[in-house]
């Protein structure tokens, strides 16, 4: 029986540890798939009751050669998986309790593993203030504000794990950490200058060509601009400590695209990622993922190891200073003339699927220089807004129908047109509106936030889902467009791209409008550009 996630996941909409609770009984139902789960009030001792998750099944257990298949039901805590589940047989009417002292009366069942149960977990704290201060002070007791109420709490429910501190400044808040928690010392730590030492050891022995292994150097004291390299016989010149400089904010933005599509592979979207790096020597290029040595990740400058890539997935932006924003957009452009009809040629079958800004100008610029069935050429166009946008109207507004068939069209960004649709309006969708769209503007364009978007999108297309996705769409024909551009209209993803558009079918002339006078603009931009 396939294991309805989504189910299980709202009955335990009170529990403390959800998302962990439902991928451990996730892993049950591979090994137990017959398992029934419900809802029921438990009977505590204390005569206290509380409504928990409970599952019923029988379980193989091999006596003297024989197999018994023992009916058992597991009661689960709203603090699973830091407190043990309740376990009980559940005889049939030919059965009986034999009780010992593991199985009372009741058959309640008494085992070392439940009484000394631990799960170990290493809990990762990046919580930082975003307050608009100018003391660094405040800024800092703002982190420790937040702190106060985290840490007692996640180190009540990790009392055998790791806290390890990723906040900034890290060597306060792991101090903060410490205290807060009263762990033992040396269960709390921050990540401090580890990524610098990898890096430093990386040059050292990559870069620099040294002929002793840099492995016993370290960078060592505070994380930031003042380190100290804990090796003084190494003189390292300014070109080499400049390579220990963080990655520029561009890259940063690719480098999350990069990890939730790594994130993919471990969840079965893909078996192998190859980042092509484009950037020169590793500053601000792909030196970090180089050093940790991803599995099934091939970092490459040779546009030939993308060949026969079920999907291309296009990131790059200009980091150009040019005031004037075709120049930018031009720029792009002309990177994208030598990579997107090489890269075409290497996957004639894949899916170019296009996150670079701005996503309906560069989706057109990829369709028109690869030469592909509009199809099969994609952007990221109003995905994540149209996921967050279902996600508010369902479970933040709580409204009664699904928002699963309201999606954001049009283009991408903000104030460029951009309409909310449904399929299917109803009165309450329609009131629910103006407060969704209200909280909807709150959301930035996060690097994660844009990694899960297109992960998502892969996934689509990757394992062939059939499933709708508002993405820029070769728009000509639709809504009395009649320029060739792209926009953002929901329709059905799958192994070739495109398969249909979903029309709408409750016409409003306003929606069309907007439509038409983004067409407008984007065309206008586009004659304007050197292909």
């Amino acid at each position: 029986m396939e294991f309805d996630c989504e189910g299980v996941r709202r009955l335990l909409g009170k529990y403390k540890f959800r998302d962990l609770t439902v991928e451990e009984l996730k892993n049950v139902n591979t090994f137990f798939p017959h398992f029934r789960y419900s809802m029921d009030t438990y009977v505590f001792k204390d005569s206290s009751q509380k409504d928990l998750l409970n599952f019923t099944g029988t379980i193989p257990v091999m006596y003297q050669g024989n197999t018994y298949n023992i009916p058992i039901r597991f009661w689960i805590l709203d603090s699973h998986p830091f407190a043990p589940p309740i376990c009980f047989l559940k005889p049939t009417a030919n059965m009986g309790i034999s009780v010992g002292k593991h199985v009372d009366a009741q058959g309640r069942i008494y085992l070392p593993y439940l009484q000394n149960w631990n799960h170990f977990l290493v809990v990762i704290f990046t919580v930082n203030s975003l307050g608009n201060s100018e003391s660094y002070l405040d800024v800092v007791q703002s982190n420790v504000d937040m702190f106060r109420t985290l840490v007692p709490t996640l180190g009540h429910y990790s009392q055998n794990g790791v806290l390890l501190v990723a906040s900034q400044p890290v060597e306060i808040m792991t101090y903060v950490t410490w205290k807060l928690s009263a762990f033992p010392a040396n269960q709390v730590i921050g990540t401090g200058c580890n990524l610098d030492s990898q890096r430093l050891q990386y040059i050292i022995t990559n870069v620099l060509k040294a002929q002793s292994s840099g492995k016993d150097i370290w960078v060592i004291g505070e994380q930031g601009e003042d380190k100290e390299i804990a090796d003084k016989n190494l003189y390292l010149d300014p070109e080499a400590r400049n390579r220990l400089e963080a990655p520029s904010v561009g890259f940063m933005c690719r480098f999350q695209l990069v990890y939730f599509c790594i994130n993919g592979i471990i969840t079965g979207i893909a078996d192998r990622l190859v980042l092509l790096d484009l950037s020169e020597g590793t500053k601000g290029g792909t030196m970090d993922l180089d050093i940790f040595n991803l599995p099934h990740v091939e970092i490459s400058k040779d546009l030939s190891a993308s060949a026969h890539s079920k999907v291309v997935i296009f990131t790059v932006n200009s980091l150009g200073n040019s005031e004037s924003y075709l120049d930018v957009v031009q720029s792009n452009v002309d990177m994208f003339r030598t990579l997107v009809p090489t890269l075409g040629h290497y996957s004639q079958n894949g899916v170019l699927l296009v996150a670079s800004q701005p996503v309906e100008i560069m989706t057109y610029v990829t369709w028109k220089l690869s030469a592909f069935p509009a199809n099969q050429v994609i952007g990221t166009g109003c995905n994540l807004d149209s996921q967050r946008l279902q996600y508010i109207i369902t479970n933040v507004l709580k409204a009664q129908s699904s928002g699963k068939d309201i999606w954001v069209i049009g283009e991408q960004g903000e104030d460029k047109g951009k309409k909310y649709i449904s399929v299917s309006y109803t009165n309450k969708i329609l009131s629910l509106k103006p407060r969704a769209m209200e909280l909807l503007r709150v959301k930035g364009q996060r690097s994660w936030s844009v990694g899960l978007s297109v992960a998502d999108l892969v996934d689509s297309i990757v394992n062939n889902k059939k499933k709708v996705h508002s993405v820029s769409v070769f728009a000509k024909g639709y809504y009395d467009i009649h320029s060739e551009v792209f926009l953002s209209l929901p329709c059905i993803l799958g192994a070739t791209g495109v398969s249909e558009v979903i029309r709408n079918t409750v016409k409003e002339d306003t929606v069309a409008e907007k439509l038409q006078s983004s067409a407008s603009t984007i065309h206008g931009l586009q004659q304007q550009l050197k292909l």
